[in-house]
C-alpha cells in the first residue's frame, strides 16, 4: 500500500535522525514514534533536526507535485527519570519506559 510505503521511509528517515542523536526508538504507534534519550540535550537537538527534515521533505515533495500538501508534524518532549524494563505476559511483551510522570 503507498500510504504504508510512505510511513516507512518517514519512519526510516527520522529513526536515523534518532540515533545520530545518540537516542533509541522504544516503539512506533501508528504514524508516531517513541525515542528515548539519556540527555534533554539530545532530545531538543533530535527535535530540532527532525522539524529541519520535514522542512527539506516538504521541499522536494512540493517540486515533484506543486499540489500537494505540506507535511505537519508534531514534537513533544518530556523529561524526567525512567526505569526501561520487559512489560507484558509470555504470548506478548516489550521493552518501554516507565515513570511516575510517563
Amino acid at each position: 500500500d503507498e500510504l504504508f510505503d510512505w510511513v516507512q521511509g518517514y519512519f526510516q528517515r527520522m529513526t536515523t535522525i534518532v540515533e545520530t542523536r545518540r537516542g533509541n526508538v522504544n516503539q512506533f504507534v501508528g504514524d508516531a514514534m517513541f525515542a528515548v534519550f539519556s540527555m534533554g540535550c539530545d532530545a531538543l537537538q533530535c527535535a530540532v533536526d527532525m522539524q529541519a527534515s520535514v522542512e527539506q521533505l516538504n521541499v522536494q515533495r512540493l517540486r515533484d507535485d506543486a499540489k500537494t500538501t505540506p507535511i505537519e508534524v508534531g514534537v513533544g518532549i518530556h523529561h524526567d527519570v525512567v526505569a526501561l524494563g520487559i512489560l507484558g505476559d509470555e504470548k506478548r511483551h516489550t521493552c518501554t519506559a516507565i515513570s511516575a510522570s510517563v
